[in-house]
């Protein structure tokens, strides 16, 4: 079931936008007023699209921030004519824009146009953290096996063979292990 959390103040607007998402397949959409029950929403029924009216963000940015943190559905943010300058400061925690009042025509284009990009900027932010990561296991690793080149008088590859052995051995993963290694050294260093 696909479900989206809209949030705004603007009622007759959510209707609107309600409709309009279930158009474009959403099955669900929670409504809320605020960041406050927004956040309740998020972290009891992990929605699987977020769409925010951008106003709300500037009286409850912390809120905000715990609710992008412990939910990583794509984000929508929404804002008029008005709001466009507020739109462009927020636009980093959002993953795609939307302008109201929404145009009556074309309506569900315009939605779906933003639901898809809403989704692409989503996934490639998510594989930027995996790679991020990825990166900073790496180079735990790689600092994890010079001390152990240093300590046991070993080749880079027979340190790198000795702790994927004792990974393998204790059932841990390589960056698990050089964290281990980083630490001990730390501890008697």
């Amino acid at each position: 079931m696909t479900t989206a959390l809209l949030c705004g103040r603007d009622q007759r607007g959510q209707e609107r936008l309600k409709e309009v998402l279930s158009v474009c397949g959403i099955q669900a959409v929670l409504l809320s007023q605020d960041l406050e029950t927004a956040y309740e929403i998020v972290q009891n029924r992990e929605p699987d699209l977020m769409v925010v009216e951008v106003v709300q963000l500037q009286t409850a940015l912390d809120r905000f921030v715990r609710m992008r943190s412990c939910c990583s559905a794509p984000l929508i943010l929404l804002g008029g004519e008005q709001e466009q300058d507020m739109l462009q400061n927020y636009a980093d925690h959002g993953d795609a824009l939307l302008l109201t009042p929404l145009p009556p025509v074309r309506t569900a284009a315009v939605v779906q146009l933003a639901l898809v990009s809403a989704r692409r900027t989503a996934a490639l932010r998510q594989a930027l953290q995996e790679t991020r990561i990825a990166l900073s296991e790496r180079k735990q690793i790689e600092r994890a096996k010079g001390l152990v080149m240093v300590s046991e008088g070993l080749s880079e590859e027979q340190a790198y063979r000795r702790m994927r052995s004792q990974a393998m051995s204790r059932r841990i993963s390589m960056a698990r292990l050089a964290g281990d290694i980083l630490q001990q050294n730390a501890l008697s260093g």
